[in-house]
């Protein structure tokens, strides 16, 4: 299956990547989000560890993310509920 959204935000794309890439502070950005934690750090991709409330219910997860500079982030599930699940955030000017 395949998701996908798309928001225009009015914006440079410095400052957005800039916010977007502080993962470890995302429980201030996303609603629900009650822990985002770097755990171990690879080469080139670093594993996350999150917890959220989501539909009511504490959910874990891990995930391995890679960094784009300046354009984008991408997740891969490696635990939880989802496992396998990608997530990708680009930006475009």
């Amino acid at each position: 299956m395949r998701l996908e959204n798309t928001i225009l935000i009015d914006c440079p794309i410095a400052p957005l990547y800039q916010l977007i890439s502080d993962v470890e502070h995302h429980t201030e950005l996303l609603p629900g989000y009650l822990e985002s934690e770097i755990v171990e750090r690879k080469t080139d991709t670093f594993v996350l560890r999150r917890k959220a409330i989501i539909h009511g219910r504490l959910r874990n997860w891990k995930s391995e993310v890679y960094m784009e500079e300046g354009r984008a982030v991408h997740y891969r599930q490696l635990e939880g509920p989802l496992v396998g699940m990608r997530v990708h955030w680009d930006l475009e000017s």
